[in-house]
């Protein structure tokens, strides 16, 4: 049974040390679509008391600046520059909460050239899909962004293994 008020996943949100800087990263890596500019570095900062009872920024912090990007036919991405981070590293994959986003490509050698001309880190891989992943194609690769962002990306031509009770099928973009 699908929930009728909820209907998909519409953007994710990551905040990023230069937001000039992850444009340019998206739009060389992956091809992004700059969509719009909600707020800029040449306005004044959304405070921390402007933002707490909204999305609960810390009461120290302001955002800088605010762009809402897209690549091909996911989701949008919200890049957030704030002024006062809390954690400056990453989040790593044994931390609680969010670690990665994953991005879908036609052909993995290729995703893997653009991504180190746009100057990611490419990790170990690609990684052949396994358990309820496996098939002829199906893989995996994670890199880094120059900022040290975690990114997957994949490539999946052959049909998953799907759970006997399970009532949809794994979204993947045309």
């Amino acid at each position: 049974m699908t929930d009728d008020v909820f209907l998909g996943l519409e953007h994710v949100a990551l905040t990023v040390p230069d937001i000039t800087e992850a444009e340019v990263f998206f739009e060389k890596a992956f091809g992004a679509t700059i969509l719009f500019r909600a707020k800029t570095k040449d306005e004044d900062p959304i405070t921390g008391p402007e933002m707490n009872p909204i999305n609960d920024l810390a009461m120290e912090s302001a955002v800088k600046a605010i762009t809402m990007i897209r690549i091909g036919s996911g989701p949008n991405i919200e890049l957030f520059e704030v002024e006062n981070t809390g954690r400056k590293d990453q989040p790593r994959f044994e931390d609680q909460g969010y670690h990665h986003i994953c991005i879908y490509c036609r052909d993995m050698q290729e995703a893997i050239a653009k991504l180190k001309a746009a100057g990611a880190e490419i990790l170990k891989g690609p990684i052949d899909g396994g358990g309820p992943e496996e098939g002829p194609g199906n893989q995996s690769q994670f890199c880094k962004t120059p900022w040290g962002l975690i990114i997957e990306f994949n490539h999946m031509p052959s049909p998953m293994h799907y759970a006997k009770e399970a009532t949809q099928t794994r979204y993947f973009p045309d």
